[in-house]
């Protein structure tokens, strides 16, 4: 059994409705991708590769649309993941967009996701027009996330938290895809667990892509640091790093043994940034490593099963 814990799906709702309420042109700035949108043309990729399952977020980032039409998108694109896994049952896995330019919002559109339609987590950005995941704004969303123990999704932003002028340089030799994406998730679940929000939330369940985007080849020099400049956590943050479950969408086999060693396998998710990443090539990665056929499994499987409660 294979599920890919990282699918990105472009809901046709978002594109509806942003593109009748705002000047941007959904349609056109996601035509690239048809099978962000095409369901049968994504079976078709996933039945050729043996992929049993997606779990799937909305992809868009809604966030930066106005409150409005934020809400209006996040309800219909919930709406329109739910109806998909029940349409096509056992294939998707939906992960709820919350209206977040409003916590109240947010906190009812969790409860109706969770609780009426089925998802079975969330997809939260990296940053939030640059507020970081250890922003007590979000606190009220952990604590309903701990309510029904489903998990986190960190999808990696556009750096906002770092001005206009990062970002100009980060367009520049395509390093927002290279590294921009991976460094905004590191910094904002860096802040995370140097803030003291896993020791309030020791039950969350937070999910990075990316092999833990930098976090893992860095825990020596953070647990340094936190020796010099102590931040209010109860143990090194090396402890905390190590309570996240990563994803390996990557394709570097000594990173992967740098997570292994310091998460273990029953840390590790299968993904594939579907419709970014090859499919194929994804897959060859995982199976290619040296590692037993009892982690294999954990990776391609069973460590998504138990987060996801299928």
């Amino acid at each position: 059994m294979i599920i890919d814990f990282q699918a990105h799906y472009l809901p046709k709702a978002y594109l509806k409705i942003v593109d009748a309420t705002t000047k941007i042109q959904a349609k056109e700035r996601y035509a690239m991708f048809s099978n962000l949108v095409d369901t049968s043309e994504r079976l078709e990729i996933m039945d050729k590769y043996g992929v049993d399952t997606q779990v799937i977020g909305s992809f868009g980032w809604p966030e930066l649309l106005d409150s409005r039409t934020e809400l209006l998108v996040s309800k219909a694109s919930n709406e329109e993941l739910a109806s998909l896994a029940e349409s096509h049952r056992s294939r998707f896995v939906g992960l709820a967009t919350l209206p977040l330019q409003s916590i109240g919002d947010a906190e009812d559109e969790l409860e109706r996701a969770v609780s009426d339609l089925g998802l079975r987590g969330i997809w939260l950005p990296s940053n939030i027009r640059g507020k970081t995941l250890d922003s007590p704004m979000l606190y009220p969303i952990f604590e309903r996330c701990c309510k029904h123990d489903v998990p986190i999704f960190i999808h990696p932003d556009l750096a906002y938290t770092f001005g206009d002028r990062f970002l100009a340089v980060m367009e520049e030799y395509s390093l927002s895809y290279t590294l921009g994406f991976l460094y905004d998730s590191s910094f904002s679940v860096l802040r995370f667990v140097l803030s003291g929000c896993f020791d309030k939330y020791p039950s969350l369940k937070l999910v990075m892509p990316h092999l833990g985007g930098v976090l893992p080849y860095l825990a020596g020099r953070i647990d340094q640091g936190w020796q010099r400049h102590k931040s209010p956590t109860k143990h090194a943050p090396s402890y905390y790093l190590k309570m996240i479950y990563v994803d390996t969408v990557s394709s570097f086999p000594p990173a992967f043994s740098c997570v292994r060693e310091l998460q273990g396998s029953d840390k590790i998710v299968f993904g594939t940034d579907y419709p970014y990443w090859e499919v194929e090539d994804a897959l060859r990665f995982v199976r290619d490593l040296q590692i037993t056929q009892e982690e294999r499994e954990k990776i391609f499987f069973r460590n998504s099963k138990i987060l996801l409660h299928l």
